[in-house]
């Protein structure tokens, strides 16, 4: 028996974007948020998260999509990357489970498919799945390059 895989659809500003659960930790309001704004790459800041400094950020910038400042309406989605290390994703709304499997997939999807695991079309609309290991080696390659040009 084969367990399919679920994904949250999620709103991020007007944009729809889904994360396969298994590489949720947990979903929460902005608390302990440091905006940084001298990051290079889509680091928002920093997230206090269960004794842990994580990294946030905001998806749309890496699908160059328009972006704006962050609300302490926003919800971020603890996700799970490489060696279980942890990264903050912004979202603005929770929209549903779907399961990816049931909808047509789209292969003309071509806008940043580093960080698009594959795209399918729910109600006209493409949804690209995230690639959350290539989104997080980024992010952190964006991070540790920004420390060392302020050293």
């Amino acid at each position: 028996m084969t367990v399919e895989t679920q994904a949250i659809l999620f709103k991020s500003k007007h944009f729809l974007f889904a994360i396969e659960v298994e590489n949720i930790v947990e979903i929460t309001r902005i608390i302990n948020f440091e905006p940084v704004s001298s990051h290079g790459g889509c680091a928002q800041g920093y997230f206090y998260y269960r004794q842990e400094t994580l990294p946030v950020v905001d998806v749309c910038r890496y699908f160059n999509f328009n972006h704006g400042p962050f609300l302490i309406e926003n919800l971020i989605a603890v996700v799970s990357g490489p060696e279980n290390k942890k990264a903050g994703l912004l979202l603005d709304e929770v929209l549903d489970i779907v399961n990816p499997s049931e909808y047509p997939r789209v292969t003309s999807y071509q806008i940043a498919p580093k960080y698009c695991r594959y795209a399918i079309e729910l109600d006209k609309n493409k949804i690209p799945v995230l690639n959350i290991s290539n989104i997080y080696l980024e992010l952190v390659q964006n991070l540790s390059s920004s420390r060392q040009n302020a050293s």
